[in-house]
């Protein structure tokens, strides 16, 4: 993963030093920018991050944005290493084999400068997550779960600032307010996928670049989760690392175009649930050795804020990705897209 880590954070040097030295000289800047004073005065809204970056910006004192992010996730069918493998396949050494799995994700968001470099955040979510899995014999059955995920709490310090590039630091910790104790209707603890949770409090270090000039913005963003301890259920989820590059073109006043790439890493479960401890395993989505992964996807959004009416000093905005790239310790369900909208709004 390694060298996804690397190609990703080397095409985002190549985009924002490109990007940096383009000019567009069809497009006046005039006083839009001034508009949404929840970010320095010469922050266009229409130039932040795509909706799916989070975390890419500061605030001014006294300024408060408030969000709201909906996800959708869809993974059909399973994939070991970087090959897609059939149902049948899977069966050969399980008796059950996941199918399908969408996962629907609603994120509330707040953030505050606390002054005009340092930002403080905080967010939480509800999951609605459902698993559809065929046995042996023929017959299928879908496992269901719903309820709060982890919650985050973070900081953003932006420690440099010339006008066109921007630095910042992130740091904030997640709180285990996911649960990782749910169980089937018959009693059953269900496998870690499909766990609200991680039952830790983990660490959300990070760092975010940006830029933006005449018409067009550009950034790169590190992040990592890493996990503090082991859960009551005796397990830790693996340490996971994300870097992900974008370029946004402003196409007039109210909309922009987005493009990235997210390429990310995450380990295998550390431990394991002490009732899914094997050493036979009814199913992949059972066996802590089998959840580590990595993935890059090629993500593309559109973003909207006007400057006057009734949606001043709010955005709304919308991305949809599928992935270039994934290797899973599998068999594992793999991604076939992902889509988010959202709307946020500053005051």
């Amino acid at each position: 993963m390694s060298k996804i880590l690397f190609s990703t954070t080397a095409i985002a040097l190549i985009l924002s030093t490109g990007t940096a030295h383009a000019t567009a000289d069809d497009h006046n800047h005039h006083d839009h920018a001034q508009h949404a004073g929840h970010v320095h005065a010469d922050i266009n809204p229409n130039q932040l991050a795509p909706i799916g970056v989070m975390r890419d910006h500061v605030h001014e004192k006294g300024r408060f944005m408030l969000s709201y992010r909906y996800g959708y996730m869809h993974m059909d069918g399973n994939r070991d290493g970087t090959s897609s493998v059939s149902d049948q396949q899977v069966l050969t050494n399980y008796m059950v084999a996941p199918t399908k799995m969408p996962m629907q994700m609603h994120m509330l968001g707040g953030m505050y400068g606390v002054t005009d470099q340092l930002t403080l955040s905080a967010m939480t979510g509800f999951a609605d997550l459902e698993m559809d899995n065929l046995r042996r014999n023929g017959t299928s059955f879908t496992m269901k779960n719903e309820g709060m995920t982890d919650s985050k709490l973070n900081a953003l310090y932006e420690f440099y600032n010339d006008g066109t590039h921007r630095l910042q630091f992130n740091g904030g910790i997640s709180l285990p307010t996911g649960d990782v104790n749910d169980r089937m209707p018959n009693g059953s603890i269900m496998a870690y996928p499909m766990q609200l949770g991680s039952g830790t409090y983990n660490l959300l270090p990070g760092v975010s670049y940006s830029g933006a000039k005449d018409v067009w913005a550009w950034g790169a963003q590190a992040n990592a989760t890493l996990p503090l301890g082991e859960n009551n259920r005796g397990y830790t989820l693996g340490n996971q690392y994300q870097v992900t590059t974008w370029g946004v073109r402003e196409l007039n006043d109210m909309f922009s175009l987005s493009l990235r790439l997210d390429g990310r890493t995450w380990g295998s479960v550390d431990g394991t649930d002490r009732e899914l401890a094997g050493p036979i395993f009814m199913s992949p989505a059972m066996d802590a050795n089998l959840q580590g992964g990595e993935r890059v996807e090629a993500l593309a959004g559109i973003s909207f804020s006007p400057a006057s009416g009734a949606l001043k000093n709010q955005r709304i905005a919308a991305e949809f990705g599928m992935p270039v790239y994934e290797r899973l310790d599998g068999p594992r369900l793999e991604t076939d897209y992902r889509f988010t909208l959202g709307w946020q709004l500053a005051f």
